[in-house]
């Protein structure tokens, strides 16, 4: 109350009600909530595998059954899911082999009608004043100092359900005829089945205040439908020749062709004024029907082959070359080509290093070649219009078409050409191997949406090949394994770097939000003011270039760059990076007679996020609840004059700038595990071969410099804090081997 009181420099809560809290001394009116307990808590989950395998000599199978099921640490909140698997290998004769993979899940979700970041929303938005639960036990929806309505954030969560069952299954055929020596043909048809159906419904509900008068409510109840079917089918063939020469040379050949075909479609119904909230059947409703559907496909279709060598064992080449044509480009722009070589040398093979009592393997290789990017939306260079219109002719309502977006008829394939360079090494009895890479790589085309400008309304823009893209960094991999007696152990570590650039723009500049895509920066660049400090004096306000709506003590102080004695969208520049320049990892395990043990630290250097929405900073859409360091961390000049955080004013400019880019580098103990295997004489009468005991936690520790409430694996440009938490894992098992 005290920093509300604050924000709007008014004595908003009475001082008698601030102490009263502080001691205590609560009531329905005057209350100290904690809603984040009461919407989160430690949600239980369970993971049942079964696997079978066996079979003779022209016949091998595989099968596999496993159950999972986690509630959710929001309330209300539930996934269920089976997942089958099954592989058959037949030898019909010497020449000729078939199988049949079979894969797929059901899973069911469940949780209620409002979205997880709708959900936070009311988190954010909720009046500590207000309790929970009224005296009378009823939710704390009215707040009786200042008459504000609001859902507490575990009673959203509670309201009406959205159930999803998600179903998918793959069947994978294959045939491989060998008619002659070193000749192979092989044909693989794939047809993968998925359908998505979600119910949801959001029923009538009242909510009174303490004096039991309706204060949040809904009249209404509305159901909705949805179904999606998604189909796709693949055929690929392959015919494979090796030809075996003298001192080990080989030479093989390969041609092929894919084809594959997806459809997808989907159908919704919605409908309002159901007689109760009980019988949740669309055809009870009797307002507000919304039907909606479509339909949509796309085909790719490949011609590849291969011609590879390996001279005694000890040169590798190989080239190859495709041609990819996809139905999301106009005819004339279809097919694309994409060839690619590769050579190495395995020096550990020649005469001065074979049988080198240190180095085990040394192999060089170097590769150049060319990759498509088709991942557009379909039907992009094709002008449609859109039918989900309506307007009034006098008083009656028709239907309409409308042009929504634009079309481009010249896009074509995006190329990436790429160089690599790379190592692999073993030493001291390949107990120590070390991998390294070094690449470059070049988008050209790149397949991309420039925002219009406002004058053009809110029609959606065409895809373009706008930009080259450069990529390059390097790659280390190093790993260590021993065996002493009883015990065994590894350790390992993995580097990357990854530096990227606009190369080509056509000159363009675009913004938007708190990123800029230029020439020369980096595609995640954050775009926005520089800041100097705080205004601590209101002699440095009075003084200072004023923006739009002037400034005021302990507001931001952004940089005048072009020192035109003005604040405006000329002084904006590149802030940061949201790119993540360094990526690292370490593991290292350890097995000692019947125990054994596991982990795995990640982490990045040189990542940052932007937060300046939803959850992150005061006098934003009504937020109330926020970071401590807002609290603990803001300028106030009396009771914190050393503050490096902005005070609670409202009515000050609140621009994209450098304050909110924080640094994202973190280093994470993502898993670790303890297992113990029992000994087999205790086994044997049982008739189990292996029993083993284990324990694993995921996301374990964290350690950054982040504000503790934000994830560092959080996408960079993510503003709002409104995603579903990451989790923190804990899990005991047996693994059964009969």
């Amino acid at each position: 109350m005290e920093l509300h009181n604050e924000a709007v420099n008014s004595a908003i809560y009475p001082q008698y009600a601030i102490e009263n809290v502080k001691n205590g001394i609560l009531n329905d009116t005057f209350a100290n909530s904690k809603p984040v307990p009461t919407l989160y808590s430690v949600a239980p989950m369970s993971l049942v595998d079964l696997n079978l395998n066996g079979g003779g000599e022209n016949i091998r199978f595989q099968g596999a059954l496993s159950y999972f099921n986690q509630d959710g640490i929001i309330t209300n909140t539930n996934s269920e899911r089976y997942n089958y698997r099954s592989n058959i290998g037949v030898t019909i004769s010497k020449k000729l082999e078939a199988g049949l993979n079979i894969s797929g899940y059901f899973q069911n979700n469940h949780r209620g009608y409002f979205t997880a970041a709708n959900v936070l929303t009311q988190l954010y938005r909720t009046f500590p004043i207000t309790p929970d639960k009224y005296s009378n036990g009823d939710p704390g929806v009215y707040n009786l100092y200042n008459g504000t309505v609001l859902a507490p954030a575990n009673l959203q969560a509670n309201i009406g359900t959205a159930d999803t069952k998600d179903n998918k299954g793959n069947y994978v055929a294959f045939l491989q005829l060998t008619p002659i020596r070193d000749l192979v043909f092989k044909s693989t048809g794939s047809y993968t089945k998925r359908q998505i159906v979600t119910k949801s419904f959001l029923p009538t509900y009242s909510y009174a205040s303490l004096d039991g008068r309706p204060a949040l409510l809904n009249n209404i109840n509305t159901l909705n439908n949805y179904t999606q079917n998604d189909e796709q089918l693949q055929i690929s063939t392959t015919g494979t020749y090796i030809l075996n020469l003298q001192n080990s040379t080989k030479i093989s050949i390969l041609a092929g062709h894919e084809f594959t075909r997806f459809n997808t479609s989907n159908f919704s119904i919605a409908g309002s004024n159901l007689p109760s909230n009980d019988l949740l059947q669309i055809d009870r409703a009797t307002t507000n029907f919304i039907p909606g559907g479509n339909e949509a496909a796309w085909r790719l279709q490949s011609f590849f082959g291969r011609l590879g060598g390996n001279i005694s064992g000890k040169y590798l080449l190989e080239a190859n070359f495709r041609a990819d044509g996809s139905s999301r480009f106009p005819v004339n722009n279809r097919y694309s080509f994409f060839p690619s070589v590769s050579a190495g040398w395995i020096v550990s093979n020649e005469k001065f290093l074979k049988d080198n009592a240190v180095i085990n393997q040394l192999k060089l290789r170097a590769s150049y070649g060319k990759s498509g990017n088709d991942r557009i939306g379909n039907y992009t260079y094709q002008q449609t219009l859109n039918l989900n219109n309506y307007y009034y002719f006098g008083t009656t309502l028709l239907p309409g078409a409308a042009q929504t977006n634009y079309a481009n008829q010249g896009i074509k394939w995006e190329t990436t050409t790429s160089w690599n360079a790379g190592m692999d090494m073993s030493f001291f009895k390949n107990s120590l191997h070390v991998t390294m890479d070094l690449f470059d790589r070049n988008t050209d085309d790149l397949l991309y949406t420039l925002q219009l400008a406002p004058s053009f309304g809110s029609i959606t823009p065409a895809v373009q090949n706008i930009a080259s893209i450069n990529n390059r960094g390097y790659e280390l991999d190093i790993q260590y394994r021993k065996r002493i007696g009883n015990l065994s152990f590894n350790v390992g570590g993995i580097l990357s770097y990854l530096k990227n650039k606009v190369v080509d723009l056509k000159g363009i500049t675009a913004i938007s939000g708190s990123n800029i895509l230029q020439e020369g920066q980096d595609i995640n660049a954050f775009y926005g003011y520089k800041t100097n400090g705080i205004f601590r004096t209101q002699e440095e306000v009075n003084g200072y270039p004023h923006y739009t709506t002037g400034f005021q003590l302990g507001s931001l102080r952004y940089a005048d760059i072009n020192n035109d004695n003005k604040i405006n969208d000329l002084d904006r520049t590149v802030i940061g990076t949201g790119s993540t320049p360094y990526t690292f990892g370490f593991t290292a395990g350890m097995s000692y007679r019947n125990f054994d043990m596991n982990f795995l630290l990640q982490g990045v250097q040189g990542k940052s996020v932007y937060l300046q929405d939803w959850g992150n900073r005061p006098g934003n859409a009504a937020i109330i609840e926020f970071w401590k360091e807002w609290y603990t961390n803001r300028f106030e000049p009396v009771k914190n004059p050393d503050g490096t955080w902005p005070s609670f004013g409202r009515n000050v400019p609140v621009l994209v700038s450098e304050f909110y880019v924080q640094d994202a580098s973190y280093l994470r103990l993502k898993n670790l595990e303890i297992g113990y295997t029992l000994p087999q004489k205790i086994l044997q009468k049982g008739g189990i071969n292996s029993l083993r005991i284990y324990a694993t936690g995921q996301n374990l520790f964290t350690f950054t410099s982040l504000i503790k409430q934000v994830d560092p694996e959080r996408a960079a440009r993510q503003q709002g804090n409104l995603n579903y938490p990451q989790t923190r894992v804990f899990t005991f098992g047996i693994n059964v081997l009969f």
